[in-house]
């Protein structure tokens, strides 16, 4: 998907290349995941936390809170998943979406999920740049003396 600006500006979305090495219980696995849409953004970083409870085996039982947390997760995570490598028994290509993410190790999903939060919370794009842009913008803003208020 490529954004386009009122101005022709085009703008690529940001993909985030996960791997994991030794001694990760998913050593070998990669996959390239794009950024989330707020909306979907904010609904997996909601449904995490209870997710997370049911991938670490949490002692207790599941709830339906639970259960709604991990179809949330897995439901807008699943589209984000450009590709991976993973394989089926015979050694076929998985394709990543919704219904491939629900038949895999939720412990596999949930530490993809959670290397692809990391990485965007570590965004190269600097502090420093963005400040430098929102002053940028700031500056392009055409700008009018705001009148005295009327005494009433």
């Amino acid at each position: 998907m490529e954004l386009t600006g009122a101005a022709g500006e085009r703008f690529a979305p940001r993909i985030f290349r996960v791997t994991f090495g030794e001694p990760s219980r998913w050593h070998g696995l990669e996959a390239r995941i794009t950024d989330a849409p707020a909306g979907p953004l904010v609904n997996l970083l909601m449904a995490e936390p209870l997710a997370a409870e049911v991938a670490a085996g949490s002692p207790g039982a599941i709830t339906a809170a639970h259960r709604v947390a991990v179809d949330l997760l897995i439901r807008e995570f699943a589209p984000l998943v450009i590709e991976w490598n993973v394989n089926d028994p015979i050694g076929l290509e998985v394709q990543p979406h919704e219904g491939t993410l629900r038949g895999q190790d939720f412990q596999m999903v949930m530490a993809l999920f959670r290397a692809w939060r990391e990485g965007r919370a570590a965004d190269p794009v600097s502090p420093e740049a963005d400040q430098e842009d929102a002053e940028a913008d700031l500056a392009s803003v055409p700008m009018a003396p705001v009148p005295a208020a009327v005494p009433g």
